[in-house]
């Protein structure tokens, strides 16, 4: 892990050297004094104190929740309580799926190009509320999605609902338009998380900030903390954090993944579409269409059946790993809990299809002995990224569909319940 400290510390310094952070906050020495398990345990009393909620799905089996919950959760993250009308609202649902096609609507108030230091940039967008100083949330979606997915959107509004402004940070070549490198995007790339955290300190050190991301972009907020340490807390005002289903370790999930059966046949191969064409489509801009390009292997790339032998093939040449196994260990944030300082809720699903059951790192959090102030929720069901068909007790409950609005999911709303829980402590 030295390497990756040291790293850190020279993108740290970079940034105090052309003015992104102020005198006093790169490698600050109360960064290097203050006791970091203080900090933690300060932290953990905090995440620990949070009450989670029940999630009650009508329909639990996992690749419904996944792939039935990324197609209805518009109208279905909630259904009215009883089977029949729970199953006429699904069969409403997918008929307004088919008939009436959502209507493309602006949801973010402003984007943003922030340059990078390696001379590329990244989008980041914004959605406010009224009161100004507000504290903020930074948001970062999952592989292959963008600040315009859904989910994104699901969890901005949620942030918004409890009175925090919400910025999406879209990975390099995820907003529309390509970038002007092939590198930059991967499961453990936090370069323009610790820019753009260092550029609102710089902008204005009292803002409180907040982090949270879904999938990989929850991995990367992890990974992110775990590097800063107390810094997080004690130079950049970063007062708490939230995951759901972030891969943890992408050794294991990688040959949980590739076992023959209906994960591989369902989410292997749809994964690898979405990746091999972002891949084509870079490789035609950025490499002229060359097949024998020196960037990475092409040729293996695009023929590569699992997700790993794509890692290996791609990440190999353009990322520098050694290979996709030393891509996975680099980047996996189970190796970087034991650092985080503040408090963290990381919410996952037992049954979800992309990881391996039996990594849930729970001694890690000081609440089992370990020293990460974590509070880790794992329900029985929800799949991957799903958190649907959530059955509410009455019909009358607000977040059924009424009059076209649809309010956030059960996991975003339970993640925005977790950081105002935090906020209620300052």
């Amino acid at each position: 892990m030295d390497h990756r400290c040291h790293r850190l510390r020279f993108i740290l310094l970079c940034y105090y050297l052309v003015g992104l952070l102020p005198p006093g906050n790169a490698l600050s020495s109360s960064s290097i004094t203050q006791n970091l398990s203080s900090l933690q345990k300060q932290a953990a009393t905090i995440a620990n104190s949070f009450q989670p909620s029940e999630f009650r799905p009508w329909l639990k089996n996992q690749h419904v929740q996944t792939i039935g919950g990324f197609l209805l959760k518009e109208n279905c993250a909630y259904l009215p309580p009883g089977d029949f009308e729970a199953a006429q609202h699904i069969a409403a649902a997918i008929v307004d799926k088919i008939y009436r096609p959502k209507a493309s609507t602006q949801f973010w108030h402003h984007r943003e190009r922030i340059e990078t230091l390696d001379g590329d940039w990244f989008h980041a967008d914004s959605r406010w509320v009224s009161r100004v100083d507000a504290p903020t949330v930074l948001i970062f979606h999952g592989l292959e999605s963008s600040s315009e997915s859904m989910l994104t959107q699901e969890m901005a509004q949620a942030f918004n609902d409890i009175g925090m402004h919400a910025i999406c940070l879209n990975f390099r070549g995820c907003s529309g338009t390509p970038n002007n490198k092939l590198s930059g995007y991967h499961l453990g790339f936090t370069d323009d998380l610790h820019q753009y955290v260092a550029r609102l300190t710089k902008q204005n050190s009292a803002t409180p900030l907040y982090l949270a991301g879904f999938s990989m972009g929850a991995n990367v907020v992890l990974k992110a903390l775990g590097e800063m340490g107390e810094q997080a807390a004690l130079d950049y005002n970063i007062r708490g954090a939230a995951a759901l289903c972030p891969p943890l370790d992408q050794n294991r999930n990688a040959e949980f993944l590739a076992r023959p059966g209906i994960n591989r046949v369902i989410y292997t191969g749809n994964l690898l579409k979405q990746l091999k064409k972002r891949t084509q489509r870079m490789w035609e801009i950025l490499c002229d269409g060359d097949e024998d390009t020196d960037m990475f292997d092409f040729r293996r790339t695009m023929a590569a059946q699992t997700v790993t032998e794509f890692d290996d093939a791609f990440h190999r040449g353009v990322n520098g790993f050694e290979d996709c196994w030393d891509y996975y260990r680099q980047t996996s944030c189970i190796h970087y809990l034991d650092k985080i300082c503040i408090p963290t809720l990381l919410l996952g699903a037992k049954d979800d299809p992309f990881f391996d059951p039996v990594v849930w790192p729970i001694e890690k959090t000081r609440e089992h002995g370990g020293a990460a102030p974590i509070k880790m929720v794992r329900t029985e069901h929800g799949g991957h990224l799903g958190y649907s068909f959530h059955q509410v007790e009455t019909a009358e409950d607000e977040r059924l569909r009424k009059n076209g609005i649809s309010p956030p999911s059960w996991a975003q709303c339970e993640l925005s319940r977790f950081l105002k829980h935090v906020e209620s402590h300052y």
